[in-house]
């Protein structure tokens, strides 16, 4: 079983509105509600391709419930910690006209101190029975960046794979803790190292980097150029077929939740980058984040190219 972990859950709201114009009044043509989070989509999309996944994090108020219940519509066990507060609701805007897509992101619910120690406890019990937790998102109100280092040596400590999908100063804080699996994407690579990578050789000598801080799986997507896998099988880079999106939010959750199913029961990097890639544009051909048809991803992995760029020296 692999568990995915949301400390920030959401309802995403997707509207439909074409043209989009500020400072005027909008009529939306066609509006979408899903549970959401970014560990959600994951384990949304690992149900889709028929992995056993729990979700945990925190839920709150009258939100909390309706993401429990629009989650219920999924084969996914939910081991939510109920605390105070309103669970969030996100906004994606999409103008078809332009082919633009704007997001409006609540703050979401403040965790306390017991919120936070009794999270852990809960954790535990669930990671226990995992082969895999997935630990995705941005953290909510009252944890600090230290948050994820916290969650990845526990599980660590326990045996148990982790895998981070996170951005900034979370990203950052985790490191030191050595989680099993990164995945940034190529903003949030440049964010981490503080500089601009402007060629492939740039991107890969910075995941090189985080690879010799003791992680066994690094990748970084970098949309429709693909993605780069490093693990101690060598550096790969995966190559993608030009596809028309219908919508891109939650394509790095489907991607990540593509290399999990792989890393969960094998070493095999190569399989990993092709099912993460196929799973990210899966979730590209659907209008909701995290939503992937198990033939358009066997489609797609067919057709991803895989090669070996070099072996990982030092």
């Amino acid at each position: 079983m692999i568990t995915t972990v949301t400390l920030n859950a959401a309802i995403d709201k997707t509207y439909w509105i074409s043209p989009f114009h500020v400072g005027k009044t909008n009529r939306i043509s066609k509006q979408r509600i899903e549970p959401g989070g970014k560990g959600v989509n994951s384990a949304k999309v690992l149900s889709s391709l028929g992995v056993k996944v729990t979700v945990t994090g925190f839920v709150g108020g009258t939100n909390g419930s309706e993401l429990k219940r629009l989650l219920s519509e999924y084969p996914i066990q939910q081991r939510w910690k109920e605390v105070d507060g309103e669970t969030r609701t996100c906004l994606n805007l999409i103008d078809e006209s332009q082919s633009m897509e704007t997001e409006l992101l609540e703050k979401g619910l403040h965790i306390n101190h017991e919120d936070w120690e009794g999270f852990k406890e809960l954790l535990k019990t669930i990671a226990a029975k995992s082969s895999m937790v997935l630990i995705s998102g941005s953290l909510p109100d009252g944890l600090g960046t230290g948050a994820y280092r916290e969650l990845v040596s526990m599980i660590r400590n326990m045996g148990i794979s982790v895998g981070v999908d996170a951005s900034g100063s979370a990203l950052k804080d985790c490191i030191a803790s050595r989680p099993t699996i990164i995945k940034p994407n190529i903003h949030e690579l440049e964010e981490y190292c503080g500089k601009p990578l402007s060629s492939q050789k740039e991107i890969i000598e910075e995941a090189i980097n985080l690879y010799k801080r003791g992680i066994s799986y690094v990748f970084v997507s970098m949309g429709k150029e693909g993605a780069i896998g490093i693990s101690n099988n060598g550096i790969y880079k995966a190559h993608l077929a030009p596809i028309k999106a219908v919508n891109t939010v939650g394509c790095g959750d489907a991607t990540f939740a593509g290399i999990a199913l792989v890393l969960e029961k094998s070493k095999d990097i190569v399989m990993a980058l092709k099912s993460g890639m196929a799973a990210g544009m899966a979730n590209a051909l659907s209008e909701g984040a995290g939503i992937v048809r198990e033939k358009n991803y066997e489609k797609f992995f067919e057709k991803i190219a895989v090669e070996k760029i070099e072996e990982v020296s030092g």
